[in-house]
């Protein structure tokens, strides 16, 4: 005789209570979670206001305006762009005495024309630097190619 197979029965789990659990778990967490407060930065706002000295430092833009004929010299509104020698530019800069300003005050601003030979422009950048200033180019030539 044949045996008869026993089936079994399928036994469905009841899965509600675990979704109640997992919502009540979620607002635990919520309601016991601590928060980094922002505890804010302290910050020095300058005045509105400057002095006369401040103004004088910051109207004393340098720059250096080279071409393949001359080089120019300026200093802010003191002097108006004047011509000066290799020698001579070396000596103004000097004078600057870029070492002992803050780096924001050492720029010297060199503008180039395309028609500048490379070692001339190569020279005026390494007074620049020997000199302790901090390069800012732009060009001031004509139409590139391209």
């Amino acid at each position: 005789m044949p045996s008869k197979r026993r089936r079994m029965k399928l036994v469905d789990l009841e899965l509600t209570a675990f979704a109640d659990i997992a919502f009540l778990l979620i607002i635990f967490f919520i309601l016991t979670t601590q928060f980094a407060r922002f505890m804010g930065q302290t910050m020095t706002i300058p005045s509105a206001q400057k002095n006369e000295e401040e103004n004088k430092d910051e109207n004393k833009q340098i720059t250096v305006n080279l071409s393949a004929a001359d080089i120019r010299f300026s200093i802010g509104e003191e002097q108006k762009d004047i011509s000066v020698t290799m020698q001579e530019l070396r000596d103004h800069l000097l004078q600057q005495n870029f070492r002992a300003l803050e780096p924001e005050k050492r720029v010297v601003i060199l503008e180039s024309g395309h028609d500048v030979p490379y070692s001339k422009y190569f020279k005026i950048v390494m007074l620049i630097k020997d000199a302790g200033g901090e390069l800012m180019l732009m060009d001031s030539g004509g139409g590139g190619e391209g």
